[in-house]
């Protein structure tokens, strides 16, 4: 795991240039703080900060190709990178270290771009190809490690961290006001735009090709999960089977292993497998100092089950509001999610515990319908094309099921048992219909979308129009699973949950990592889900059944409980602790939402019901992180 930063001026490089790349340097020390490598050439200046998490003594970058072709800095880990070193000696390659990183110089000699297809694992990748005289930045397949440029016109800057550019003063805080609307209706901004103007994210599953010599930048996608979509019947020994594969090889590592564990099925599957591969895996998980569900003792008990150790920390009310601001400024953009504070304390303890790699169970809820909400959209899609596709419109509402989560049931029973939502849904429908594709009504139709888009509306000045799908796909009821899948995987688990355990973790310098949003069992789950429509069965199904093979039966038999800490009160005391942040003047002097609507947005974080006001939580956040940049 490391820091990426660089600058690329077309027309050779300046002396200033090096003040520059140190001011970015900086600002990424945290990512990487066991060394730095450098490679200079005569229009780019570009560096990385160390982690050493693979041959710690040896695999210093950067790596360079025999020929001196290729120059290699990356950040993340190539999993499968000891079979492609052996499959690579063959053909003649020589190798001074076990650095995963060194094999991508060599595999680019082979296969040139067709290299980054071909690597298994979480990478952020900036090659030189001194040839061609041009600059490649790569991102892998799912996205879990970040690489993003800015641009004046003259030179283009490189970072692992967008909020670098601006906190090393080498960019200006700009806010691009057209983004403010999809931050606020999501709690975080899409890639790959950004709230800071002039920053662009490289894009999951491509390269960014910049000309050295002209400045020209092209973008090309290598990989395009619907490619794997397929009617292959996997049976549970086939997905357990590839869950298994996965896990191992994000074992990986000369360092100490930690896994983040809750008590829920996902982190307490991947700890399962985990602990039959690694013999100092170690648990980490947190508790609440005030009355609330607590998971911790159903995490102690599994880890006492699976003979590794297990660290407990326990949350304080207080110092999570007095902290609330650090985790906003430390997840480099504004992300609105009050699992925030717990996402941080684990890597916390991780690095306390002299811990490097820290596993987590995110993306089990993407991949396994986890999410009821998301499930349930999905089968009533699927229902819906079924029927346009048999020549019958049933055009009388339907009463959808009851939610399992007591939030939404509230939502239920206002919308008269899912009556007025079948309504809605079925305007959106025929209002969003396209020659041979079918709108996928998805977060437009999650709890309490409406409500905020009007709010969103009211901030921003747009006027109150029909609301348009964000998403299509295949006007096929076979395929909605499918696109339902991609839509959640290259939104929330990669912009909202990748982006958290990364930047979290690495405040603290530890590396995440994430097997179940691993891209090869994500093309094993893709390759079923025509024949596997399990979005028909009740949530995580599949996953449970695989479980039983290897967890005791009350962790795979419990409900899911989702999020349980004290939310109420942790929102009450953040909003205390930040009263000074209240009256929104960074967002007042940075944006053009309607001053007056932000502070009687901001002025309470729940609404008449009880509930986190969702929009006043955007906003405290955006101010928070927007103060942090000042």
């Amino acid at each position: 795991m490391c820091g990426l930063f660089g600058v690329i001026r077309p027309g050779g490089v300046l002396k200033a240039d090096d003040d520059v790349l140190a001011k970015l340097g900086a600002q990424l020390l945290h990512r990487g703080p066991d060394g730095s490598g450098y490679i200079r050439d005569g229009q780019a200046l570009l560096g990385m900060h160390r982690l050493s998490i693979m041959d710690p003594a040896h695999g210093w970058q950067p790596f360079w190709s025999e020929d001196q072709r290729w120059g290699v800095l990356g950040n993340g880990e190539i999993y499968n990178a000891s079979s492609l070193r052996e499959h690579l000696k063959v053909k003649g390659h020589t190798f001074a270290t076990r650095s995963d990183i060194e094999v991508v110089p060599h595999m680019m000699e082979e296969f040139g771009n067709d290299t980054f297809i071909r690597l298994r694992g979480m990478f952020a990748l900036v090659i030189i190809d001194r040839r061609n005289d041009n600059i490649l930045l790569v991102r892998d397949r799912m996205g879990e490690k970040p690489l993003c440029l800015f641009s004046d016109g003259e030179t283009i800057l490189l970072s692992s961290e967008q909020s670098s550019f601006v906190r090393a003063g080498v960019a200006p805080l700009t806010l691009d006001n057209d983004q403010l609307p999809r931050y606020l209706l999501h709690g975080f901004t899409p890639e790959p735009d950004s709230l800071i103007k002039g920053v662009r994210k490289v894009p999951a599953a491509h390269f960014i090709t910049i000309g050295l010599a002209d400045g020209d930048i092209s973008e090309t996608r290598y990989w395009d999960p619907l490619d794997e979509v397929g009617n292959r019947p996997l049976s549970n020994p086939d997905i357990a089977l590839a869950i298994e594969n996965a896990v191992v090889a994000t074992c990986t590592s000369d360092v100490p292993v930690g896994i983040a564990l809750s008590g829920g099925l996902d982190s307490s599957l991947v700890a399962a497998i985990a602990s039959k591969t690694r013999t100092d895996l170690s648990a980490f998980t947190i508790g609440y100092s005030t009355r609330s569900p607590d998971e911790s003792s159903l995490a102690q008990g599994l880890a006492a089950h699976l003979g590794i150790e297990c660290h407990t920390s326990i949350l304080d009310t207080e110092k999570i509001a007095r902290d609330f601001a650090g985790v906003c400024a430390a997840r480099d953009e504004p992300i609105s999610d009050i699992a925030g504070p717990a996402l941080s304390a684990l890597p916390q303890a991780a690095r306390a515990a002299g811990v490097p790699v820290l596993l987590t169970g995110i993306g089990g809820d993407e991949l396994f319908w986890g999410y009821d909400w998301t499930r349930q959209l999905a089968v009533w899609t699927s229902n819906y094309l079924e029927n346009r596709m048999q020549g019958r419109n049933v055009r009388r509402p339907r009463f959808s099921p009851i939610p399992r989560v007591r939030q939404a049931q509230v939502d239920w029973i206002t919308a008269v048992g899912g009556l007025i939502q079948d309504s809605q849904m079925r305007a959106f429908m025929s209002q969003n219909v396209r020659e041979g594709l079918a709108p996928l009504p998805f977060y437009e139709f999650q709890p309490g979308y409406r409500s905020v888009s009007r709010a969103v509306k009211d901030l921003v000045g747009l006027p109150k129009k029909p609301q348009t799908a964000e998403f299509f796909g295949r006007a096929d009821p076979a395929w909605v699973g499918a696109f339902y899948t991609i839509a959640s995987n290259e939104t929330y688990l990669r912009v909202n949950s990748l982006v958290q355990v990364d930047r979290l973790a690495m405040t603290y310098s530890i590396e995440s990592r994430t097997p179940l949003a691993d891209a090869d069992l994500t093309t094993t789950i893709l390759s079923g889900r025509l024949s596997n429509r399990d979005q028909f069965l009740p949530p995580k199904s599949r996953l449970r059944e695989i479980a039983r093979e290897y967890l005791p039966a009350e962790i795979v038999n419990r409900p899911k409980r989702g999020f349980t800490p004290p939310v109420r009160e942790w929102i009450r005391a953040i909003w205390q602790a930040n009263r000074d942040a209240l009256s929104g003047e960074a967002i007042i002097s940075n944006t053009t939402l309607n001053p007056e609507y932000v502070q009687s947005w901001m002025s309470s974080p729940t609404d008449h019901s009880g509930r986190i006001n969702q929009i006043a939580l955007r906003l405290l956040t955006l101010e928070l992180w927007l103060r942090s940049l000042e």
